[in-house]
């Protein structure tokens, strides 16, 4: 399994991005009208197929996960239907160690092109390896977005601080979700 490589001076990165589109699309028909929209159907349940951009993830024998970037239009079909996701983009050296603090799947067996659902510091999420960028694509529901989304940003600092110049980790510390809805540690 290869790493990424990074200069030295390479921080982690969190982004929230903004005006992405998910849907999910059940049914039986679900596939042709992923088809008919143009997409290509993941073939594997729990695996996804990148193309243009747009992530299409099969998640249940008639069930997908569509996410496209703001420039797509609207998707439309028997049984779709959008969420309401936030979606975070983990990037720069070390990111699996951010994850080994807040997740039990060991990342280091992800392989880029991957997707999988785990929980992610207590919350639900479907995350995605992309092959492109080296980064960590993280989907959950948006009412979590407050919580995960700072309780990540806190793990990044952490560990951002404690990066040296080869861009390796010296220390980590571990959030607790509590001091992250109380305001700090005491």
């Amino acid at each position: 399994m290869s790493t990424p490589v990074h200069e030295p001076g390479d921080f982690l990165q969190l982004s929230l991005l903004q005006g992405w589109q998910v849907y999910l699309l059940t049914g039986p028909r679900s596939q042709a009208d992923l088809i008919a929209a143009g997409l290509t159907p993941a073939q594997d349940l729990m695996s996804a197929v990148c193309q243009d951009g747009v992530l299409v993830a099969r998640s249940g024998r008639d069930e997908y996960m569509v996410i496209q970037p703001p420039h797509c239009p609207s998707l439309h079909g028997h049984w779709c239907f959008p969420r309401t996701e936030t979606l975070l983009r983990l990037s720069g050296p070390d990111w699996i160690e951010v994850m080994a603090q807040v997740c039990a799947y060991d990342f280091r067996q992800l392989q880029p092109g991957q997707w999988l659902m785990a929980q992610v510091g207590g919350v639900g999420c479907w995350l995605y390896y992309e092959a492109d960028s080296a980064a960590l694509l993280i989907g959950f529901d948006q009412s979590y977005q407050h919580y995960l989304h700072s309780t990540l940003q806190q793990v990044v600092a952490d560990l951002n601080a404690g990066l040296s110049p080869a861009g390796k980790t010296q220390s980590a510390a571990c959030v607790n979700p509590s001091d992250v809805l109380t305001g700090g540690a005491a």
